[in-house]
């Protein structure tokens, strides 16, 4: 079977979306966000609701928590490089790396 120029040819489809269907996008996009506004509306914290100080107080602690959070994970980071540095250079030293310990000697 032969191939002629015209059957290797591939069709070139439009995959760029059309302006309809960004429209369309746009149009859905903005309904959902005012149908479920009230639900949104719903949160103490996201609405301003402060007479309640037990909101007020985890929303403080949540903060101070997650602030910790991150300079400990740093800190975690930090000492596990630096513990395996020292390891190496403990190893890389002549005097107390490895060596072999001849049976009946002192160690």
């Amino acid at each position: 079977m032969t191939m002629t120029p015209t059957s290797m040819r591939t069709t070139r489809r439009n995959t760029r979306p059309t302006r309809t269907r960004c429209a369309l996008a746009v149009l859905a996009a903005l309904a959902l966000v005012l149908i479920f506004t009230a639900e949104a509306a719903a949160c103490p914290v996201c609405f301003g609701d402060t007479d309640d100080d037990h909101i007020a107080n985890g929303v403080r602690w949540s903060m101070v928590f997650l602030g910790a959070l991150v300079y400990l994970v740093i800190g975690g980071g930090l000492a596990m490089v630096l513990a395996l540095r020292r390891r190496v250079r403990r190893l890389q030293d002549p005097r107390r790396g490895l060596r072999l310990v001849q049976p009946g000697t002192p160690s």
